[in-house]
């Protein structure tokens, strides 16, 4: 059964029947209690922890440990921006024509191997810069799948129009919390090493993006959901949420 629709239909139908706004702090607890906008909201924190990583933590271990000169952390930087930027052209369009599960899993799964496999470029005292590209770039892609699409899978699944700017500002505070997770994670690299932190990073991702793919409730909306203009009625997603439980 979908719990997650079910719960969304009682609560849009308790709250909204009196009153067609909602509160922050109403938004912020039903984004937690909604079993589909929390798992875009772990989601989100993973893809600006891995963006973190990449943009923190990879270059100083490249200049500290590995002893690679500042043209090729730069160019690891580019890689990931690069692909990362290109990626979201086609996963942006293709979430909304097809589903959002599928990107975000493989995009987490991917992100949670580039991790890993990056981590491997210094072994036995021998650096091979290629595996930090080849990671850089996979890790790019693999973010790039994920991020266009985590605003469009939390407000498929807002009670009303009126919520969808809140609900995507929620979102955006645990996409944003992510970067926090570097501190903790910096700590373990300082006091273990690097490459421990690079691999939890990455098997939580993994596991995530598994998890994911097998919880969330797909509410895309379909072709009928645009009006004449071609903007998106944001009732619609949320009427065929209501449907599938009949």
């Amino acid at each position: 059964p979908a719990v997650g629709v079910a719960q969304q239909q009682e609560e849009q139908g308790d709250e909204q029947s009196t009153n067609n706004t909602y509160s922050f702090s109403s938004t912020f607890a039903y984004t937690i209690r909604n079993p589909n906008l929390r798992l875009v909201a772990i989601v989100a924190f993973c893809c600006n922890v891995e963006t973190g990583l990449a943009w923190g933590m990879f270059p100083i271990w490249m200049r500290d440990e590995l002893g690679l000169s500042g043209e090729q952390r730069d160019l690891f930087s580019g890689l990931y921006s690069f692909s990362k930027g290109i990626a979201q052209f086609y996963f942006g369009q293709h979430s909304d024509q097809n589903t959002r599960a599928k990107p975000i899993r493989w995009g987490l799964i991917g992100g949670g191997l580039s991790l890993i496999i990056a981590s491997w470029a210094r072994v036995g005292g021998v650096t091979y810069p290629g595996l930090l590209h080849f990671g850089a770039t996979t890790l790019g892609l693999s973010t790039g799948a994920v991020y266009p699409v985590l605003a469009p899978a939390a407000l498929d699944h807002s009670r009303a129009a009126s919520e969808e700017s809140t609900t995507l500002g929620v979102n955006r505070f645990w996409r944003d919390l992510g970067y926090v997770m570097a501190t903790p994670l910096a700590v373990l690299a300082d006091s273990s090493s690097p490459r421990l932190s690079f691999h939890l990073s990455g098997l939580f991702m993994i596991f995530v993006g598994v998890y994911f793919g097998l919880a969330y409730e797909e509410n895309v909306p379909s072709p009928s959901a645009e009006t004449d203009d071609g903007s998106r009625d944001a009732a619609t997603g949320r009427e065929r949420e209501n449907v599938a439980e009949t």
